[in-house]
């Protein structure tokens, strides 16, 4: 029954995958499961609407180019800022600041001479709290106040950081680059990627954080911990169909009942209707 509904959805899930590919806003993610005993990772492009769920051997770039939606997306992507989601020049994007707060709660709770980090997590919820102040009161942007105010914090935070965290000493003879560390290598990613941490209070279409994909990949991880693994790459990927349908349905207003017997009865596109 499971190999029927899915092959029942060949075509629906693939115009599941075009409205991903066609839409202004996607969020992007993965995570390791099991198949034949090797870690593979599901890849995950969806958004208020559509639920697209992929699966490859590889998690960078090459597994992204193999679940088809960023190679051909140009809205603006949502994700945790992983270095391959940057090889796409030509889209916006947009980075988790959930992801930013869990780094700069790890570092304010362990390194406490840390003054910048503690000051950064509050920043990023300002912004949160003013931005959502704004949508209540039907604004579709800030003022000019908060922007200046929020780029001069941004800015000053970054500069107590790279004070608190000089690049270290290393002796004249050894080649190559200085080791950052992960405190640095934060900062730094905080500079280069200025616009897209704070794109959220830019364009109020995109949200605060990538939460959308963390659960829409949450079924996934409640399968392998239930049952360890796929035993093979067709089953997984025939799951994957059929949770980018079900999910999708759901987001359609329809329960997971009525769409998987509208896909055995072959009506699987009346999510579409």
């Amino acid at each position: 029954m499971v190999k029927r509904c899915a092959d029942s959805l060949d075509e629906t899930v693939g115009k599941i995958k075009d409205k991903m590919i066609g839409s202004a806003l996607g969020h992007f993610d993965e995570t390791g499961t099991r198949v034949d005993k090797k870690l593979w990772w599901v890849h995950d492009a969806s958004n208020s609407e559509y639920t697209y769920l992929d699966i490859s051997p590889k998690r960078g770039a090459v597994g992204m180019e193999q679940c088809g939606v960023l190679p051909e997306f140009k809205g603006t992507a949502m994700h945790d800022c992983w270095a391959s989601y940057w090889n796409y020049p030509d889209i916006q994007h947009a980075v988790c600041c959930a992801h930013l707060l869990r780094e700069l709660t790890g570092i304010s709770e362990n390194h406490p001479e840390q003054k910048w980090a503690s000051g950064f997590i509050d920043l990023l919820l300002e912004m949160k709290k003013v931005k959502e102040k704004a949508v209540e009161e039907g604004k579709d942007s800030l003022s000019y106040y908060h922007y200046h105010k929020f780029e001069k914090k941004y800015d000053g935070l970054l500069e107590l950081a790279r004070k608190e965290n000089p690049l270290p000493e290393t002796a004249k003879k050894k080649r190559g680059r200085k080791k950052k560390g992960k405190i640095l290598a934060l900062v730094e990613r905080l500079a280069k990627y200025k616009g897209s941490v704070c794109l959220f209070i830019h364009d109020f279409m995109v949200p605060f954080d990538n939460n959308q994909a963390e659960r829409d990949l949450r079924m996934v991880k409640v399968k392998t911990k239930a049952s360890g693994c796929f035993r093979t790459e067709e089953g997984a990927k025939d799951y994957l169909k059929i949770m980018s349908y079900v999910g999708t349905a759901h987001k359609q207003g329809y329960n997971a009942y009525e769409a998987i017997k509208n896909a055995i009865s072959g009506h699987p596109d009346f999510i579409f209707e």
